[in-house]
């Protein structure tokens, strides 16, 4: 008897596994797209701010810590919010285009107080993807990616 004969003779099965693969695909590709723009939005605002608004050191280092001050104060309330609603898709949806909007308005009204209140936007939004990606990983069982490697 083949290895996979209950597999094929079950095409439930074989659809179970096929979704379930799709969403491990999906979830890599969001992971993967959502690191690369939380890892560019900062570099690429300092060089915006420095070479193209002409601020000082002082004041970029204001506005960021400042947002950075705002995103550790949303964590607790959007994990919570993250527990609390199903819609997991929407959180998702709704938060990257609050982070769009946020960007946009930082390079269409490059004022003081638009950078700074886009900045905090952008990091308090940003804290809705990880509770929602965490929660997939221990669903889906792939845990120990999202966990540091273990150092001897």
């Amino acid at each position: 008897m083949p290895r996979n004969f209950h597999t094929a003779l079950n095409p439930l099965v074989s659809s179970v596994r096929t979704r379930r693969f799709r969403s491990l695909t999906a979830l890599d590709a969001l992971n993967f797209f959502q690191t690369d723009v939380h890892g560019g939005v900062g570099p690429f605002l300092v060089t915006f701010l420095a070479t193209s608004l002409h601020w000082t050191p002082d004041r970029i280092g204001t506005v960021m810590f400042a947002s950075g001050i705002a995103g550790l104060c949303a964590q607790a309330p959007t994990g919570a919010l993250v527990d609390k609603l199903k819609a997991k898709r929407l959180i998702i949806a709704v938060s990257a285009a609050l982070i769009a909007l946020a960007c946009i308005a930082i390079v269409k009204t490059p004022s003081y107080p638009v950078i700074l209140a886009g900045q905090s936007f952008y990091r308090s939004s940003r804290c809705l993807f990880w509770p929602r990606n965490r929660r997939d990983f221990n669903r889906l069982g792939r845990s120990n990616r999202a966990k540091p490697p273990d150092w001897p």
